[in-house]
């Protein structure tokens, strides 16, 4: 039923999808000069405390990656050995 739809982008909805593109960039700008240049006090510790808070997902990721890495090298390297000897 997919198939048959007419899925065809009309100048008039380019027209209004790039407007709206624009909207939205426009206003997560305003947003971050507002927070980063300390308009609202309040608003702007509370994005350096998100922004702390963030670096403790950052080093669980990079727990994560070296835990994977080392069960992959756990299960590949016995078998390369055992192909290469």
């Amino acid at each position: 039923s997919y198939l048959d739809e007419d899925c065809m982008l009309t100048d008039e909805g380019t027209v209004c999808m790039a407007e709206q593109m624009v909207l939205l960039i426009a206003t997560a700008v305003t947003e971050l000069k507002r927070l980063f240049f300390i308009d609202s006090i309040m608003d702007s510790v509370k994005l350096v405390v998100f922004l702390y808070l963030l670096t403790y997902v950052g080093v669980q990721a990079n727990g994560l990656t070296l835990v994977m890495t080392g069960v992959i090298c756990a299960f590949s390297l016995p078998l390369l050995y055992r192909l290469q000897q």
